[in-house]
């Protein structure tokens, strides 16, 4: 794959350590975490573009982390994904993260990484309900947190082959990058980037669909006016971008996308005071494709191989409430809607999450 051999080349830096500086800064330190997570999001969707579902339920995170040194930690756990109304869990998934911080400011993962909405891709290219359906990715991820910059670079092997398979393998890679250009008092104006790389392929399986690549980036500038922690208003516009190489020629197959290429403007204004968070936007796309994303922003349908609408104009707007009332626990309660003007048809999604996290250190 020649996604993987680039990550390599990325990620072949070498990063050497006397043996003495390591036995110096051995720390040995084993702590337990347990991550609860109940979730609830009810979509009123009756646009062609998609269904309508409700997802609740909870996901149960218990983890050991051994601190290696300084520079590196071996964690290994357990992902249990359990829907309401059904007895057993839907996901039982074993978790095992190797983290290193080569420089201060930069950390890589192998094995589970920081993934679903962690990545922080915008809605277009990253349903929310991906986060508690398609959580945990497995590949390797390198982090960057500076004053100026901060960086995800991942890639995810999502689906494994082995010869004679009836499926094809899928890849995702990706990238979010936000760098300060301007800081002035309670001003400050960002460059922001997202790219996600969607692959379906191989060489082994038994399908006869050709290798499809689809390419999704976002770049655009944020203007932020920041009054004190309780006031905060920014502008940001974004431009996207899709495109789709090696297409699957039969029409009628489950992979096939009509459309090359497409694009979209969506500036957005979002007003922050306290606890409180107002967002509304404005979509304007041409043939706009991301197999991630909501399909309510797409032109194409995922439950319609033959719907198409090329031109899309939505009014977007979400009300949420964060608050943290003990350091463990963090509730969210979230609301949207979606407003196509070309159709004049309102669709929306409510929904409530909380967050246990507890940490227990043994020395």
């Amino acid at each position: 794959m020649r996604f993987l051999f680039i990550f390599l080349i990325y990620f072949g830096l070498e990063n050497s350590v006397s043996a003495q500086a390591y036995q110096d800064s051995v720390e040995h330190k084993l702590s337990f975490h347990f991550t609860g997570d109940s979730f609830l999001k009810n979509n009123e969707f009756f646009s062609p573009h998609t269904e309508g579902f409700t997802g609740i339920g909870v996901i149960i995170q218990p983890r050991a982390n051994y601190q290696i040194d300084k520079r590196s930690a071996v964690e290994l756990g357990y992902h249990f994904l359990k829907y309401s109304g059904l007895n057993s869990f839907s996901e039982a998934i074993p978790l095992f993260t190797i983290r290193s911080t080569f420089k201060p400011g930069w950390t890589v993962l192998l094995g589970a990484i920081q993934g679903g909405a962690k990545h922080k891709l915008s809605e277009p290219l990253y349903r929310i309900d991906n986060d508690y359906q398609n959580q945990i990715e497995y590949g390797i991820q390198s982090l960057f947190d500076y004053d100026w910059m901060s960086s995800d670079l991942w890639l995810h092997w999502e689906q494994f082959i082995k010869k004679d398979d009836p499926f094809p393998e899928e890849v995702y890679a990706g990238n979010t990058t936000k760098i300060l250009l301007s800081q002035m008092k309670s001003f400050s104006i960002h460059m922001n980037s997202e790219l996600l790389i969607s692959h379906l392929g191989g060489q082994i399986d038994a399908d006869d669909n050709p290798d499809r690549t689809i390419l999704n980036y976002a770049i655009g500038p944020s203007l932020s006016y920041n009054q004190s922690e309780k006031f905060k208003m920014t502008l940001k516009y974004l431009f996207y971008k899709s495109s789709i190489t090696k297409q699957v020629a039969d029409r009628q197959s489950q992979f096939y996308i009509p459309f090359d290429a497409g694009h979209s403007h969506y500036p957005q204004l979002n007003l922050t005071v306290h606890k409180f968070s107002v967002t509304t936007g404005y979509w304007l796309s041409n043939s706009f494709v991301s197999p991630r994303g909501e399909f309510l922003f797409s032109s194409i349908a995922d439950n319609n191989a033959v719907f198409l609408a090329p031109m899309r104009r939505i009014w977007t707007n979400v009300l949420t409430y964060d608050t943290v009332p003990f350091p463990y626990f963090s509730l969210s309660v979230f609301g949207s809607t979606y407003y196509d003007r070309i159709e004049d048809h309102i669709d929306y999604h409510y929904g409530i999450r909380a967050l246990v996290n507890l940490q227990f250190k043994k020395n």
